[in-house]
């Protein structure tokens, strides 16, 4: 074979691979592309948001579902183990706690507290705030053993994290007060609301 017959040859297989690549990326691009993580991200933030206001209007079921969706993009974009999944499984699980839906929210709260000790250690007020909201989880069922020490954990991690004037902080005696002032142990609430 000759050298230019063979130059020819190689042209016209280039020529067909590009116009088969160009006929399948062009079928391709007919289909609608999947969103970018961040265009996946931003929907979940806006729905976050909704769910938040809602929440604060106390339209607890119109905003479940969407708080639903958030996690679900959350999780797709970020992982399962992302701190971001655990603020929207707590988000969650709160709509739960508010209608009273207490089996659903629970295995969301303690799967959110897993996340935030492995992603941001043991002593991060993130996981205190999965710990506090556990422990409200456990209180409005009157399960005062199981809220006590969660309590006082995530009292510690506040006051170590954060400094003891810290609102958080405050939150935090005010909510232990409160639990022993339903107990009935009124000389453990008393110096924690007076600190609060």
């Amino acid at each position: 074979m000759r050298p230019n017959t063979m130059i020819r040859q190689l042209s016209i297989l280039t020529v067909v691979i590009l116009l088969v690549g160009g006929v399948q990326s062009g079928h391709a691009q007919s289909r609608p592309s999947p969103p970018s993580s961040q265009a996946v991200l931003e929907e979940a933030s806006r729905l976050h948001k909704l769910a938040e206001k809602l929440y604060g209007e106390g339209k607890f079921g119109e905003a479940v579902p969407l708080a639903e969706r958030a996690l679900a993009l959350r999780e797709k974009a970020l992982g399962a183990m992302h701190p971001d999944v655990a603020e929207s499984l707590n988000n969650l699980a709160v709509l739960y706690g508010a209608q009273r839906a207490y089996g659903k929210a629970e295995p969301l709260l303690v799967r959110a507290l897993d996340i935030n000790e492995k992603a941001l250690g043991p002593m991060h007020p993130d996981v205190a705030e999965c710990l506090n909201n556990l422990a409200s989880h456990y209180w409005a069922q009157g399960a005062y053993p199981k809220a006590v020490p969660l309590y006082v954990r995530a009292l510690d991690i506040r006051e170590k994290a954060l400094g003891p004037m810290h609102p958080d902080v405050a939150e935090c005696l005010n909510n232990l007060a409160g639990l022993y002032k339903d107990q009935g142990v009124y000389a453990k609430a008393e110096p924690l609301y007076v600190r609060a």
